[in-house]
């Protein structure tokens, strides 16, 4: 099985390459392609010099509100975050350099 990740636009380029996979590697077999699409960017709002530190586990508060960034609370720049999420969806903020489960959601 292949993974190739696609941003929304799938370009002939694209294509190619699950061509080329295919080709390389079916030698009358059955192949199995994942395609990966990306899902909104989710990026994190203003954080203080020296930053936070967030241990595995810790409860965060992600708010659309603009706040500057600690422990507790950091913005978010997906407006609709808290309509398209539920208790233990995954998401992935800022360019999946964070990996959070979400716990709860507040729609205020």
């Amino acid at each position: 099985m292949g993974q190739y990740k696609l941003n929304r636009i799938f370009k002939p380029r694209h294509v190619a390459v699950v061509v080329r996979f295919v080709l390389a590697h079916s030698q009358s077999k059955p192949v199995a392609i994942l395609q990966d699409l990306r899902g909104p960017k989710i990026r994190v709002g203003h954080i203080p010099d020296p930053g936070v530190r967030l241990e595995p586990g810790q409860n965060i508060i992600l708010t659309t509100q603009t706040v500057e960034g600690s422990e507790q609370r950091i913005s978010i720049s997906y407006p609709r975050l808290s309509e398209e999420v539920k208790a233990d969806d995954r998401i992935l903020p800022a360019d999946s350099f964070w990996d959070c489960r979400v716990r709860s959601v507040n729609r205020c």
